[in-house]
């Protein structure tokens, strides 16, 4: 499975869809709707007898770094 978006590219951060509300939602508020650039991605395999891998990206945002999962993602409009 390859990554959605690649190093370097514009997007924006975005309330995840079909999620039940979580303590991370308050995490990732403040950057609601604000674009950035991804710098970094890395998968992660939760699956023991069925794999199933994830996608996370870090996403700069002005000086901060946003780690993300890739359904918090969109790509950026101009």
């Amino acid at each position: 499975m390859a990554p959605k978006y690649e190093k370097g590219q514009r997007v924006t951060i975005v309330q995840a869809k079909n999620q039940r509300s979580s303590a991370r939602d308050s995490d990732l508020k403040p950057y609601l709707g604000q674009c950035g650039e991804v710098t970094d991605f890395y998968w992660i395999n939760i699956g023991l007898d069925v794999p199933r891998t994830f996608c996370i990206y870090t996403v700069q945002i002005g000086e901060n770094d946003v780690v993300v999962h890739e359904d918090e993602l969109e790509p950026f409009i101009e």
